[in-house]
């Protein structure tokens, strides 16, 4: 059987919203608002395989020139039983031959940092007026990163 959209198959369920958050939405619009030259952007692109489980990170930046992959994931909601479920998931899939990228609201610093401490990955604190390029450098060693305003 072959479908295209040309067989016109509709649907009478609503369309999902595009967004699981306003922070990821938030994150999207910062980024196309100052798109970081030589790189791209992808919301939920690629699927990763642990076993039978699989994980979509939130984001994924690419360099275009070389293929370099930065996985980010947002944790915008902070029960301690999602951060716990959070971390264990990401525990599963974070795989160190991979760069991986957390972005918290602000409110989340001590979230933020016991993530951080747990998974050993960058994390930054999102900033509407921060330059995405900071992601992109917080991903390098420590004294090697922007500084965010």
């Amino acid at each position: 059987m072959r479908l295209t959209s040309e067989d016109g198959l509709t649907t009478r369920l609503e369309s999902p919203d595009p967004f699981d958050s306003k922070l990821e939405q938030q994150i999207e619009q910062a980024w196309n608002n100052a798109p970081v030259a030589g790189w791209t952007m992808q919301r939920e692109s690629e699927l990763l395989r642990q076993g039978q489980r699989v994980m979509t990170p939130d984001f994924v930046l690419q360099q275009t020139s070389t293929g370099r992959r930065i996985y980010i994931e947002v944790v915008g909601f902070w029960t301690p039983e999602y951060l716990t479920s959070k971390t264990r998931r990401l525990e599963d899939f974070i795989d160190r031959k991979q760069e991986w990228l957390l972005i918290f609201p602000k409110q989340q610093a001590t979230a933020r940092e016991t993530m951080a401490t747990q998974l050993s990955v960058p994390t930054i604190e999102f900033d509407t007026r921060a330059d995405p390029a900071c992601w992109i450098d917080a991903v390098k060693p420590l004294g090697q990163r922007c500084q965010q305003h």
